[in-house]
């Protein structure tokens, strides 16, 4: 993941199998770019072939993002972008959800 992304950006672990990057002096495009990349990348990967010789699949990624918003604490910022994730992984997974204030911003080429 640290690969694709800016010297800058912090990545680490935040739950089970969750990660969380940190993109300082992103704006929220900019962070929604970077992640729809990263996801299209970890697509192009296969799984490794089973004993039969067939593949086991892609790797897919449920992805949240969402920008600070004036009066942001962390809390907030976090729950908006577990909200984003959450919507991610029900409308059907292996996407980029951008969650305002408002709720979810949908874009057709952030969909698989």
């Amino acid at each position: 993941m640290k690969t694709h992304l800016r010297s800058t950006d912090l990545v680490a672990r935040f739950g089970g199998d969750e990660l969380a990057a940190i993109l300082p002096n992103a704006g929220i495009d900019e962070a929604v770019k970077l992640a729809d990349r990263f996801r299209q990348v970890l697509m192009t990967n296969e799984l490794a072939k089973g004993a039969a010789g067939n593949g086991s699949g892609r790797l897919t990624v449920s992805i949240g993002a969402a920008g600070h918003q004036k009066g942001d604490g962390a809390e907030a910022l976090l729950a908006r972008v577990r909200t984003g994730l959450e919507v991610a992984k029900k409308e059907g997974r292996n996407r980029v959800v951008q969650m305002n204030p408002d709720g979810p911003v949908w874009t057709a080429s952030r969909v698989a």
